[in-house]
C-alpha cells in the first residue's frame, strides 16, 4: 500500500504544478535618454503596479517653428514631464512570445508637461514659455536588443499659460503631442 501511495504522490507532482503563471509586469525602474527630430529627453519609469508605471522626463524640445519672408524662426524650450501610463497588452504579448523588457508595450497615459520660463534656445524672439498641458495620450514602445528602444505617440489636450504674460492671459489653447524617438536604457 506504501508503493503505491508513494507512486501516485510521485506521478501527481511531474504532472502537476506548483503555481500558477504570474502576470506579465512592467520594470521595477527603467532609466534610459531618448531623442527625436529636434529634441533631447532623459526619463524614468518606475513601476506603481504589474501593468502601470510612473514615467518622469525632462529635455529640450521644440517649441516654436515659423517660416516667414524667406526666413525660418525656431526656439528650443525646456520641458518637465509626469505621466503616469497603463501598459494595457503585456498580458497578450507574453503568450504571443513577444519581448516586454524595459517596458515594452502600448500604452494608455496622461501626460502633464510643464515647459518653464527659463531659457530659451534658438534664433526667435518670442516670449519665454511658461505653460502646462494636459494630455491623454496613447503611445507604443519596443525594445530591440537589450537596451534600443523606439517609441511613437500621439496625444493631444488642453494647454494653459500660466503668469502673467498679457499676450497669453487666461488662454487655452489645444497642444498636440506627436513623437517619434529612438533612445537607450540604462
Amino acid at each position: 500500500m506504501l508503493k503505491k501511495v508513494a507512486a501516485l504522490l510521485l506521478m501527481s507532482s511531474l504532472y502537476g504544478q506548483a503555481q500558477e503563471e504570474q502576470a506579465a509586469s512592467v520594470e521595477k525602474s527603467v532609466f534610459g535618454i531618448q531623442t527625436g527630430i529636434v529634441g533631447l529627453w532623459v526619463n524614468h519609469e518606475l513601476k506603481l503596479a504589474n501593468q502601470w508605471a510612473l514615467r518622469t522626463e525632462i529635455g529640450g524640445e521644440l517649441l516654436s517653428f515659423s517660416y516667414n519672408n524667406d526666413e525660418t524662426y525656431w526656439a528650443v524650450a525646456p520641458v518637465i514631464s509626469v505621466e503616469p501610463k497603463w501598459y494595457y497588452n503585456l498580458d497578450k504579448r507574453v503568450r504571443k512570445g513577444r519581448n516586454i523588457k524595459n517596458n515594452s508595450g502600448n500604452s494608455f497615459s496622461v501626460k502633464l508637461n510643464y515647459n518653464p520660463d527659463l531659457f530659451l534656445i534658438g534664433n526667435s524672439n518670442i516670449p519665454k514659455p511658461n505653460q502646462l498641458a494636459i494630455l491623454p495620450k496613447w503611445g507604443i514602445r519596443r525594445v530591440y536588443g537589450a537596451h534600443f528602444t523606439f517609441e511613437v505617440g500621439l496625444g493631444i489636450g488642453p494647454q494653459f499659460y500660466l503668469g502673467n504674460n498679457p499676450r497669453w492671459d487666461s488662454e487655452i489653447n489645444i497642444y498636440a503631442d506627436a513623437i517619434v524617438r529612438i533612445g537607450y536604457t540604462f
